[in-house]
């Protein structure tokens, strides 16, 4: 259990601080162009790694483990590129507890596979529910600035709440049938290849310009890869351990590291309903991790 919880947290500290620069990135390139460079430079420092390694435990692998692994490939993706829309769009310090509150649906979908539910567990999930209830019924309210720059206070809260539903099925996908078949750092390959492959095919008829950023943004997007890999790394190791729901659960509050940088460097506000929001969303994840 101590490995899981350390694997979880180094997964937040990770996805919290990339999640963070990805507020720069989709902002000068947009969401889109984003992943797709950012999904392309982590798929190659892994298959660096990758090639080091000894490949034959993957030959072992079942068609269904590849299958699933295909379909939490393009849910991630999917779920990413809603997650990137938000931070485009919204406020970080909102839209990111919103999206945090996947592992409740995770749990939710890990105990109709066999897992033993707790009275504290279902509490932990109500209190994430009304978390982001709260914070999304009191993005309305928020009295901030009006005027032609003021941002729409409920601005990203739908691609928030689309990531997050992405994002609670596909690592119940990867802890139930795609860790367990491919292993841990195989899982990842494939979610990257997945993902790369597609948002470039998609890419044109979507109408998604897939130029080449300038080198200032290059290095921001290497970074992010770098931090995106270690995250799931850290998460799918830590799954091989058999505590998926918990597992999530700490690994979501990588919000609270992007809540926190964006408090400190953006300068961002929330009201009082939005801070309680926000805080009963951590409490819920707190208390799914008991």
């Amino acid at each position: 259990m101590a490995m899981s919880i350390i694997l979880g947290l180094s997964a937040a500290v990770c996805w919290g601080v990339t999640d963070f620069l990805a507020r720069y990135a989709s902002r000068e390139l947009g969401a889109y162009r984003s992943l797709f460079f950012m999904q392309a430079f982590g798929l190659g420092l892994l298959s660096a790694v990758w090639l080091g390694m000894d490949r034959r435990p993957v030959l072992h692998a079942t068609g269904a483990g590849w299958t699933w692994a295909g379909v939490a490939g393009v849910l991630s993706a999917a779920a990413v590129l809603a997650l990137y829309r938000s931070f485009e769009t919204g406020k970080l310090a909102v839209v990111a507890p919103i999206s945090a509150g996947y592992p409740a649906l995770t749990a939710l979908l890990a105990m109709a596979s066999g897992e033993q539910v707790t009275a504290g567990r279902w509490a932990g999930i109500a209190l994430v529910l009304a978390g982001v209830g709260m914070t999304v019924g009191a993005a309305g309210s928020t009295g901030q600035e009006a005027g032609p720059t003021a941002q729409d206070p409920r601005a990203g809260v739908g691609w928030a709440l689309a990531a997050a539903a992405g994002f609670g099925v596909m690592f119940w996908l990867l802890g139930f049938h795609v860790v367990p078949a491919l292993g841990g750092l195989m899982s990842v390959w494939v979610l990257r290849l997945v993902a790369t492959l597609g948002l470039g095919l998609a890419a044109w008829p979507a109408g998604q310009s897939l130029r080449i950023p300038r080198r200032g943004m290059v290095w921001m997007l290497v970074a992010m890869g770098a931090l995106d890999i270690g995250a799931y790394l850290s998460n799918n190791f830590g799954m091989e351990f058999r505590h998926v729901s918990i597992l999530t659960v700490i690994a979501s509050l990588y919000a609270a590291v992007t809540v926190l940088l964006a408090a400190v460097v953006l300068r961002e506000r929330l009201n009082w309903k939005q801070w309680l929001g926000v805080a009963l969303i951590f409490a819920g994840v707190v208390i799914l991790s008991a």
